[in-house]
């Protein structure tokens, strides 16, 4: 869809302003439907590891950027992280009130554990938080924000060379800043639950095989995308049939599912 409006002209960004968030994903400006000679509506793209979310319902400018800002990478030691002034809430906030809400109430990790049963963290960032409140947790019933910082640092400690620039290496700055904006963030049950349904959702989504999926006859029907067509797109279909049969079969190849390396695993091939 994002590639269709983009192509279109439906919705166009802001170029050269794209900019790492403090939680590891980039963000860039942009309007949305906009007629000609007249502006769109304000909207922030959002790029992680995984997703790309476009971010709109802002009523103005001045509100996509004042959210914007706040997730700008700088010195807000400690500051809360704020919602965007929108009516429909975006995933990374989703994942981050259910974040903020766990690191004050350790307790509940299985029973979140339990309702989400896909992969949730979008950004490497909120996964080694997430992976270093477990470890901490299994340690210390009571771990609060010392031990999971704690932890963090052992974790980073280990972050291959490419997230270098996302978790601030050597010393793990950005990451650690992270955490304490999280740590000061509230979020009280009701914002829990509510993220926890809407994250399950998605989740059951995403860990579903792509050829168990089913397939509309209008999307069928499209024209390959660009430099996936052509006479070998049958073959690279079927390698990734194989691949995925292959891949379901296997059983989890660490103990720690929250290693690095199971982490690192390849869940569906990218063909």
């Amino acid at each position: 869809m994002l590639a269709g409006w983009l192509r279109d002209g439906v919705l166009t960004l802001d170029e050269g302003l794209c900019w790492p968030g403090t939680d590891g994903a980039t963000y860039q400006t942009g309007a949305f439907g906009g007629e000609p000679g007249q502006p769109g509506d304000p909207v922030v793209l959002v790029t992680t590891m995984t997703t790309r979310e476009l971010v709109a319902g802002f009523g103005t400018e001045a509100a996509a950027a004042g959210w914007l800002g706040d997730r700008y990478r700088r010195a807000r030691h400690g500051k809360p992280l704020a919602d965007p002034a929108v009516e429909h809430l975006p995933r990374v906030t989703l994942e981050e009130h259910l974040l903020a809400w766990l690191l004050h109430h350790p307790g509940k990790l299985d029973e979140v554990a339990a309702a989400l049963p896909g992969p949730v963290w979008t950004t490497d960032c909120r996964h080694e938080i997430y992976a270093a409140l477990r470890t901490a947790a299994r340690c210390n019933g009571q771990a609060g924000y010392t031990e999971v910082s704690a932890e963090l640092d052992r974790r980073i400690l280990r972050a291959p060379g490419w997230a270098a620039t996302q978790v601030g290496w050597p010393s793990g700055s950005w990451a650690q800043q992270y955490l304490q904006r999280l740590a000061a963030t509230r979020s009280n049950d009701t914002s829990a639950r509510a993220a926890i349904r809407a994250l399950a959702v998605e989740a059951k989504d995403t860990i579903a095989p792509a050829h168990a999926r089913p397939v509309s006859r209008q999307a069928s029907q499209r024209a390959p995308a660009p430099g996936r067509g052509g006479p070998l797109a049958p073959q690279r279909d079927q390698a990734r049939r194989e691949a995925i049969a292959h891949l379901e079969q296997m059983g989890q190849p660490l103990a720690r599912p929250d290693s690095l390396g199971a982490r690192l695993r390849i869940q569906q091939p990218r063909m």
